[in-house]
């Protein structure tokens, strides 16, 4: 019989969970009121030319910090492991 008791204290924990968020309005998914509630940010246009990459404030410090790692723009060849 405890069992039964324990189950309907769980079901009511959950019904009481399931009311809190459907009056909290996390369950209408329509695309309107997510609209409305949402602030959308407008995005900058993508960078095409590789020159005005190479000058962006962001790439520039991580190719300062990055220097010494792969000099003149060379690639390292990848070490690779033979398992006999």
């Amino acid at each position: 019989m405890f069992g039964f008791w324990e189950m309907l204290v769980y079901v009511g924990i959950v019904l009481v969970g399931l009311f809190y968020v459907w009056k909290k309005g996390v369950l209408d998914w329509g695309r309107d009121r997510w609209q409305a509630r949402t602030c959308l940010m407008a995005l900058t246009p993508a960078i095409t030319d590789i020159e005005e990459l190479k000058s962006h404030p962001a790439l520039a410090r991580l190719l300062e910090w990055n220097a010494g790692s792969a000099p003149s723009g060379e690639v390292r060849p990848r070490r690779t492991h033979a398992v006999d």
